[in-house]
């Protein structure tokens, strides 16, 4: 079997894993029905949450205020013989990938953003606004959470937008 250089490929007998590749190349490996090979992108993915035709995520501060809060979460699968094998385990795909990784965010975020008060989101005051430090800690939460569980390595956290819900809009301006 020919391994890509932007791919992991785990190779698999009557089912089960039985050799991990993490290098391109040519590997041997029994014909098809004895052994099946399993392919996955080690390219970097970007996973905007929400996505084109999705609706907002909101959010409600210590303060009981609302916000629409946008996020772009770059990773990969972890480059270790472990971390494939656990993806294979528990996602399988992108898409389910992306789906956990965006369950892990929105939980990590609503609890972050439920123990600030909304001024400190929007302050013009540097000692006041706390964005970076926010930021860092809901991705170290982030991080930890999706290595262990599902060999997931985010390598980038941003928010793209914070905004008020539709309906909050016109009483705020």
């Amino acid at each position: 079997v020919a391994v890509d250089e932007t791919e992991f490929v785990i190779i698999k007998q009557f089912g089960r894993p039985v050799r991990t590749v993490l290098d391109p190349g040519l590997q041997f490996k029994l014909p098809v029905p004895f052994q099946t090979v399993a392919r996955f992108d080690n390219r970097l993915q970007v996973f905007d949450d929400p996505g084109p035709a999705e609706q907002a995520k909101e959010y409600l501060t210590r303060d009981k205020k609302n916000v629409e809060v946008a996020t772009s979460t770059c990773w990969r699968i972890e480059r270790s013989e472990a971390a494939v094998l656990r993806f294979l385990e528990t996602v399988r795909d992108r898409e389910i990938a992306e789906i956990r990784l965006g369950d892990i965010v929105k939980s990590e975020f609503n609890a972050k953003l439920g123990s600030l008060d909304f001024n400190m989101l929007i302050s013009t005051d540097p000692d006041k606004r706390r964005w970076g430090k926010t930021v860092a800690e809901i991705y170290e939460r982030c991080a930890a959470r999706t290595k262990e569980n599902f060999g997931i390595e985010i390598v980038d956290l941003r928010i793209q937008r914070l905004n008020f819900p539709t309906q909050n809009r016109r009483s705020v301006f």
